[in-house]
C-alpha cells in the first residue's frame, strides 16, 4: 500500500482478489472476479494513491474497486483497435508518479497509460515484442521514462511525454496523434528474452559514481551471481552489447537501467551522455 505498509494486496489464477493485514495476519477483504472462463487475476496493484486497487485478467480487463473493502467501482477493457479484437492478457499494471494514471502492459505487445479521472487512453507505446510473457513496463522514479523488456533481448525506453511540440509527428507517428508514441530508444541486452526491467532508484547514485569511475567491470562476479555491466561511448548512446540498433529520443536518458533475463543473467547499464 502507497501510504500504509501493513497492507498488501494480492490476485491469483484462483480469480481472488485479496487484501492483506500483514500485523494481523489475515485477509482484509477479498472479492472474486466475474467471468465466463478467463477471469484469471494476472496483474493487480494500488491505484490513486491508495484510494482505488486495480487487477489486470486473462482476458484483458482493468477491474477497479475500492480499498477499503473491495468493492467493485469500474472496468476498462484491454483491446487493439477494431471492433473484433479481443482482449489480451494483462501482464502489468504500475502507477504513475506523481499523476493520477496508471500504465498498463498487455500480450498484444502494446504499453497503455490510462488517466484515472475518466479512465481515458493518454499515450499508446509500441516497438516491443511482448506476445506471451508477464512482461511489465515501469516508469523512471520522477515519471519522465517508461522503460520495457521484449522478448526479442531487447531493453525499450520511452519518453513519457514529448519533449518538444515541434516534432509531434515524428514523436507519435501516426500522422502525429497524440495519443501515439513510437519513438523509442532500444538496446540487445544478452542472447535471451528480457524478462524483467527497471530504473534504479536515485536513492542508488552510489552505483552510478562508480560505474563513472571505472570501478564497476563487465562479467563481474559476485557471490557466484554473473553481473554484466557495460558503459556507453561519447554520443549519449544506451550502452549495451551489439548495441548498433539504436534510435535516439530527443535528449539522452541519463538513467542507471537494470534487467534480467530468462537465462538467469542481471545486468546494469548506464547512460553517459
Amino acid at each position: 500500500h502507497p501510504r500504509d505498509d501493513r497492507y498488501f494486496l494480492s490476485g491469483s489464477l484462483d480469480c481472488k482478489l485479496r487484501l492483506w493485514n500483514i500485523p494481523d495476519k489475515h485477509v482484509e477483504a477479498w472479492n472474486v472476479i466475474d467471468g465466463a472462463v478467463s477471469n484469471m487475476i494476472t496483474a493487480a496493484n494500488f491505484c490513486s494513491d491508495g484510494k482505488f486497487v486495480v487487477c489486470g485478467t486473462f482476458d484483458g480487463r482493468c477491474i477497479f474497486y475500492t480499498t477499503d473493502r473491495l468493492k467493485y467501482h469500474t472496468q476498462i477493457e484491454i483491446h487493439s483497435s477494431g471492433a473484433r479484437s479481443k482482449g489480451y492478457k494483462i501482464c502489468g499494471i504500475e502507477p504513475m508518479p506523481g499523476e493520477d494514471k496508471i500504465l498498463v502492459t498487455s500480450n498484444d505487445s502494446r504499453i497503455r497509460l490510462y488517466d484515472m479521472k475518466d479512465l481515458s487512453l493518454t499515450v499508446k507505446y509500441n516497438g516491443l515484442l511482448n506476445a506471451h510473457s508477464q512482461l511489465k513496463a515501469q516508469f523512471s522514479s520522477d515519471g519522465r521514462y517508461l522503460v520495457c523488456g521484449s522478448e526479442n533481448h531487447q531493453v525499450f525506453l520511452w519518453h513519457t511525454y514529448p519533449e518538444s511540440a515541434r516534432s509531434m509527428r515524428d514523436v507519435f507517428g501516426g500522422g502525429g496523434r497524440r495519443d501515439r508514441n513510437v519513438y523509442h530508444e532500444r538496446f540487445v541486452s544478452g542472447s535471451a528474452a528480457v524478462t524483467v526491467s527497471m530504473f534504479a532508484p536515485h536513492e542508488l547514485l552510489g552505483i552510478k559514481s562508480r560505474a563513472a569511475d571505472g570501478e564497476s567491470g563487465a562479467g563481474e562476479e559476485n557471490g557466484g551471481n554473473s553481473v554484466d555491466t557495460a558503459s556507453a561511448a561519447a554520443g549519449g548512446n544506451v550502452a549495451a552489447a551489439n548495441s548498433r540498433n539504436v534510435t535516439r529520443p530527443s535528449s539522452a536518458i541519463d538513467e542507471v537501467v537494470v534487467t534480467a533475463d530468462s537465462a538467469g543473467c542481471i545486468r546494469l547499464y548506464r547512460n553517459f551522455a
